[in-house]
């Protein structure tokens, strides 16, 4: 009845959304769909998007799924796997022309920025974020600064998470992520780059704690490496002489390993 009647240019009527949140955004977290996740979520894009004539309708769709996606991405009453599945799907949903939908990049960076969601879902989250990242490199229109807004907000409050906030495997994860797309939204900023100075910092700080990860630190570096190419000035004595340090450390490492082998 859905791809049916939708199919045929009728309205996004109340059953066809009683059918779209009982029937088919479940399917993201029913536990024999556990290890099929990716062609889960592209079997619904394709029943209950891509299957809509009508333009409105699509629209209509496409908030509904927003607004449960979000929802079930913060649930505790289901499973940790059918949250991260919800918070990729919601990444992942396009609009009717292909491209990325723009209305559900503010819930991806609320739920990447709330220290109360479980890291993996956020991490799931920042993982939508980084296709709009990647997206607005090649993009031109009205949309873009509030776009790259928003994802520069999620990148922000995550890279300043302080040790209490999350665990430290879950704020080292996170990090990582948030520093990778950070490196993309400097091809994004190149006009600006001046807004991404807070993030910036927020490496500087992580590359001067000794106490995190080194392959997190590396991360700090390169970002700090492609920041300086895209005009912004850093302190050359607070970058240069711990990352020199740290990549002999790595190297010592790294020899250590082949050694043990």
């Amino acid at each position: 009845a859905y791809q049916k009647d939708l199919g045929s240019g009728a309205p996004f009527a109340e059953k066809h959304q009683q059918l779209l949140l009982n029937e088919g955004l479940p399917q993201l977290f029913i536990d024999g769909n556990r290890l099929d996740r990716a062609q889960v979520r592209q079997r619904l894009q394709k029943i209950f998007f891509e299957s809509i004539a009508d333009s409105n309708a699509y629209k209509k769709a496409t908030e509904t799924a927003i607004k449960q996606l979000s929802a079930l991405a913060r649930s505790e009453q289901i499973s940790i796997n059918g949250s991260i599945n919800a918070a990729l799907f919601l990444g992942e949903l396009r609009n009717k022309q292909g491209q990325l939908l723009t209305t559900a990049s503010q819930p991806l960076s609320e739920i990447a920025s709330d220290n109360s969601v479980t890291p993996s879902v956020r991490i799931a989250a920042l993982t939508g974020l980084g296709k709009r990242a990647r997206a607005l490199k090649a993009s031109v229109g009205d949309t873009k600064p509030s776009e790259a807004e928003r994802i520069l907000t999620a990148l922000s409050t995550t890279l300043s998470l302080s040790a209490e906030a999350v665990s430290p495997i879950g704020r080292d994860w996170i990090q990582g992520q948030a520093l990778n797309i950070s490196s993309d939204m400097l091809a994004v900023m190149d006009e600006s780059p001046q807004e991404l100075e807070g993030i910036v910092k927020n490496a500087t700080t992580i590359l001067n704690d000794s106490i995190r990860p080194i392959d997190l630190r590396i991360r700090a570096v390169v970002f700090l490496a492609n920041s300086t190419r895209a005009g912004i000035t850093l302190q050359p004595n607070e970058i240069l002489p711990v990352a020199e340090e740290l990549v002999k450390e790595s190297l010592r490492d790294a020899y250590g390993i082949i050694q043990d082998k």
